[in-house]
C-alpha cells in the first residue's frame, strides 16, 4: 500500500519514481461515500497539472473502484508533457468533479 487516507483541505501527492516503476506495478484506488448513487454513471478523470482532460474512465456501479498501471500513468504524463497528473472523481453529470489526489513522476 502507497498511501490511505481521507479527503482533506490539504493536497495528497503520490510521488512514483522511474527508476522504480516496474511493468507489473499497478495502483488500486477505492474511494467511498456514504451515500453512493447505484444509478448514477460516475467516473474517475485524469487531467494535466493545467486541467486539461487526458483520460476518464468510468466507475463500477457497485462500488467506486478503479485499477491504473503505473506504467500507464508514465505514459500519460510523457505524452501530455506533465509530470504531475490529477485524479478526480465525478459522481454524475450534475455533480462537480472532486480532485482525489495528484501523482507526481519523478
Amino acid at each position: 500500500m502507497i498511501k490511505e487516507g481521507t479527503l482533506s483541505n490539504k493536497k495528497e501527492r503520490i510521488e512514483l519514481y522511474k527508476k522504480t516503476i516496474r511493468v507489473l506495478d499497478t495502483l488500486h484506488i477505492k474511494y467511498f461515500e456514504d451515500t453512493p448513487c447505484v444509478k448514477c454513471n460516475s467516473n474517475f478523470i485524469i487531467k494535466t497539472e493545467k486541467g486539461k482532460e487526458i483520460k476518464t474512465i468510468q466507475s463500477n456501479k457497485n462500488q467506486y473502484s478503479l485499477k491504473l498501471e503505473t506504467t500507464e500513468l508514465q505514459v500519460l504524463a510523457f505524452k501530455n508533457k506533465s509530470s504531475i497528473l490529477k485524479l478526480y472523481f465525478k459522481e454524475d453529470d450534475k455533480t462537480e468533479s472532486i480532485l482525489l489526489f495528484e501523482f507526481e513522476i519523478k
